[in-house]
Formats: structure tokens, sequence, C-alpha cells
């Protein structure tokens, strides 16, 4: 029979393994009790770290204490994990691990194992992960196939629901030995550090039983993310119009120290909604993350990435604060339309290298962001779009010069006034838009390789030079787009930007008079 504490993967007290690892260097605690309605009862403590061999690699050792039919046992199980193809939305990844089990009190070898865990993510929340592997049990010397099939869903910031079925097949004298396995929980994740699980099983070890399971999960990141769960997440406290001083939700995180001598940051803008749209508030934010980039000597590179599914879906149309520009006079609206020129000089200013991480879409604001930054990495099936001429808007935000250096008079025309064409990021990549084209979902792998390269370059000498040639790139920026914020607020005046505003909303093709 089929040990509780050797049917659970480094997966917390769950039993259906994810494909995923974690970093090198992090480690984490997993330790669980398990009781059942037939007496049974298990208690599991399962520490793992992630160490570089050939590759990462994740050792763990579970503990069993365990009693069953009255008796007693522990049980110790060794057990390494390596990642074989990388997990990422709307593909499969995988992952292999082996080990056994030993009599901790005799020595004995109890079972060896070795299972495949894949793991398909249907969205940034939800995942399925599926296992098939091999057991020998040679208490009995018996092998079998091991299955497991499982369904992950964060549906909150903090609570993930969890649904498993697993089980062992092979011929067998005792049919419990056999049968499937099912488990539901749900885990409760305040921080990157901390978790507790309380799930409901049945059938756990075999045996005709219900159990109930409680587990805690401690995590001690690793040298690239060890800066991400100790900081406190990065916040603002900004003016509304009306003057009122609030404090508002997180959206842009930072990590820092993180690459060759901890060189590397990374700022992360997602409003977890699969839109990631530049509300006011993230104007504000993202300009305050670039400003606080001014007197960091230890960075030299900063990685910027939106959503999985969305670098951003440009300026939110949608949002209270933005639609309150219809009432503003001209001066308060001139002050208002400030916003998104005065984030992406923040970006372009900033002294460290800057590299855009693009999946899924970019469109109009986001493009503007995208230009303003040194080097652009996208994924092979995100696209870009600038959408304004079809809003009865002009791209602003000092954005046409800065697509001009890049692509030339043509091709800006041709994605500026041709708003609805969709730029693929072949396209984009042929044009001169972006550096480098990969795979979908690894975008931020590929900035974060770029981000190393340049990290390992003598920091004073990579600033200078980018200072040099920004500075002959874009001397005539400002008399070429002086008046692109006036531009912008004498468009949004027009009855042409009220239809192409009004047919977006309605999901209708507009009908623009010129007037």
């Amino acid at each position: 029979m089929l040990a509780a504490g050797d049917a659970r993967a480094a997966n917390g007290a769950f039993a259906v393994d994810a494909a995923d690892i974690s970093e090198v260097g992090s480690c984490k605690v997993e330790s669980w009790i398990s009781t059942a309605t037939n007496t049974d009862f298990s208690a599991v403590a399962n520490p793992s770290c992630v160490v570089d061999i050939f590759k990462p690699v994740e050792l763990s050792l579970l503990t069993n204490r365990s009693r069953s039919d009255g008796d007693w046992s522990t049980s110790i199980a060794p057990k390494a994990k390596t990642n074989l193809v990388p997990t990422g939305i709307g593909k499969f990844g995988f992952s292999f691990y082996a080990g056994g089990s030993f009599d901790a009190l005799t020595g004995e070898n109890l079972t060896a194992f070795a299972v495949v865990p894949a793991t398909y993510r249907l969205s940034e929340t939800m995942r399925i992960n599926i296992n098939g592997g091999w057991l020998w049990d040679r208490t009995v010397d018996r092998h079998y196939l091991t299955y497991g099939l499982g369904f992950d869903w964060k549906f909150t910031e903090v609570l993930q629901l969890t649904l498993e079925a697993f089980g062992q097949a092979a011929a067998s004298d005792i049919p419990s030995v056999v049968q499937p396995r099912f488990q539901a929980g749900a885990r409760y994740r305040p921080n990157e550090i901390f978790s507790v699980d309380v799930i409901y099983g049945r059938n756990i070890t075999g045996e005709n039983a219900n159990w109930i399971t409680v587990g805690t999960t401690i995590r001690f990141p690793g040298g690239q993310t060890r800066a991400c769960a100790v900081r406190a997440f990065v916040s603002y406290r900004f003016k509304e119009i009306a003057g009122r001083e609030v404090s508002l939700a997180e959206i842009v995180k930072i990590e820092k120290g993180l690459g060759p001598e901890g060189r590397i940051s990374v700022v992360r803008f997602d409003r977890g909604d699969g839109i990631n749209a530049l509300s006011p508030e993230t104007l504000r934010q993202l300009t305050n993350a670039a400003r606080s980039f001014e007197d960091d000597s230890e960075t030299s590179v900063v990685v910027l990435t939106g959503g999985a599914k969305a670098f951003t879906a440009g300026f939110d149309l949608k949002d209270a604060e933005g639609r309150s520009r219809r009432t503003m006079d001209l001066g308060s609206l001139r002050r208002h339309l400030k916003l998104g020129p005065r984030m992406t000089r923040a970006w372009q200013e900033m002294e460290q290298i800057t590299i855009g991480a693009i999946e899924g879409f970019c469109i109009g604001g986001g493009v503007a962001l995208a230009v303003a930054l040194d080097f652009r990495v996208m994924g092979r099936d995100a696209h870009l779009r600038v959408p304004e001429i079809g809003l009865g808007m002009n791209m602003s935000w000092q954005s046409i010069p800065r697509m001009l250096h890049l692509i030339g008079p043509a091709r800006t025309k041709q994605a500026v006034i041709l708003a609805n064409q969709r730029i693929s990021a072949t396209e984009a990549h042929q044009w001169g838009l972006v550096e480098e084209v990969v795979d979908p979902g690894r975008a931020f792998d590929a900035a974060m390789i770029l981000a190393a390269k340049v990290a390992a370059q003598p920091p004073l000498s990579v600033a200078m030079t980018k200072l040099t040639v920004n500075r002959l790139a874009h001397a005539l920026d400002d008399l070429a787009s002086h008046m692109d914020v006036d531009q912008f607020a004498l468009a949004s005046l027009t009855e042409d930007h009220k239809e192409g505003v009004a047919a977006f909303l309605g999901r209708r093709k507009p009908r623009f008079r010129g007037r």
C-alpha cells in the first residue's frame, strides 16, 4: 500500500505535482498533519532546496511519522527533481523527479519511484497538472503505474482552490491499493513567504476513509528573488484632482539585487485583469518607479514587464479619473494630459539601460512606453497597435520622434495612420521596433539574459554611452513635439474624438466627419 507521505511530491500537502521548480538557492519547509475517520494519522515534514548541479535540481527529504491500522512507523523519502521544459501560458511544461522511501529505523528500502509532471497554464491564475510515473513497492515486490490530475485556480490575490484525482494502477491482491484517491483543498498565501493549506481527501492511503489535512509552507527565496520576497511592495500616495490624498492599490512592483553582482532590477506593472490598461494611477506609479532609480548606483539594468497576457492595452478609457477629462477646463486638461509624456520621459531619461519584455498585446500608450526604452524583447505571438487616430486623437507622449528614430518616416506613418493595423512580432522586428523575438511566454527570460550581458559590462561606461547616444538621437525631439500635448488637447475637443471613443466603447465602426 502506498504510504501517505510517498504520495506527496514537493508540492506541500497536495499530491499532484506541478512542473515548475523554484530558483537556484531557494529553499522551503513544507509540513502537514493528516487524520482520517478510520483513526489513521500522518505527520510530515519535507524540507527542500534548489541547487545548481549540472542544471537546477530541487532536492527534498520527506520525513513521515504515520499510524496505520494501529501500527506506528517512520519513513524518510529523498527525492530529486529537475525541470525539462519551462511552463508558460498556453503551452505544456515538463519536469522529472525520482527517489525512494526508507524505514527510518532499519534503513530498509520500502519504495522507489519516478514521475514526469506536466503543467499546462490556462492563464496567470489557472493551471492543469498531469502526473504519470512508476512506483516499485519493494515490501511486496509490486510495480505500479502512478497517475494524477490536478486543477489549480487562484481566484483572489491570496486564495487558491485545488482539485485532484490520483492513484496507482496494477494487479493487486488488495483492492484498496488501486482505488482512485481524491482531494479538494484551499491554499491561503498572504505573502511570498508563508502559506496554509486545508484539504479534504478521500482514500488518501488507499483505505476507504475520509481525511482532513492541514499544512503550512515557509519559503526562503534564493538570490534572484530574495529582494522580492523581503521587500515591502512599492506603493505611493498621490493627490487626486480634488486635492484629497489617497493610498493607491499596488500596481507597480520593484525587485532589486538580481543577476550578476545584483545589478539588475525588475519593474512589474500588472493590474491582474488580463488587459493591464494604463490608468492615471498606473502612469503616476510608473513615473515614480523610474524616478526611484535616480540615485541608485547599484543597478545597471532595469527590465520592465507587464502582465503575461498583455504588456498593456494602452490608456484606460473606462477609468473614472480619465473620463473626468471631458468636464475639465482647458488648463486642467493640459495639466492632466502631461501624465503620459511625463512617464515616458522619466523612462527615457533613466541612467540605467532599460529593456521591455512584451507578451500579448501592446497598444497605444503601451507602444509609447516601449519606444521610450533602450531595448525591447517580444513574444512571437504578441502584437503592437497604435489606435489613437482611430479614436479621433493624435499620437502623443512624444512617441512620434522616438518611433521615427527607430523605424523611419514611412513606417512611422504606417504604424500611426493605419490605426487598426496589427503589427506582428515578426513585422516589428523587421521594422526595427523590437530587437529580439522569442517563443511565447519567454520574453521576460530573454530580457533577463540580455540584461545579464549588459550588467556584466563596466557600469559607468555603459551609462555614459547611453547618455551620449540619447543626447545625439533625441536632440531635436522637443522641438519636433513641443506642441504634442496641445495637439492632443485640441483633438480631444473634436466631434471626431467623441465619435471615436463612443464607437470603441460601443464596439461599432466610427463615422468621422472631420469636425
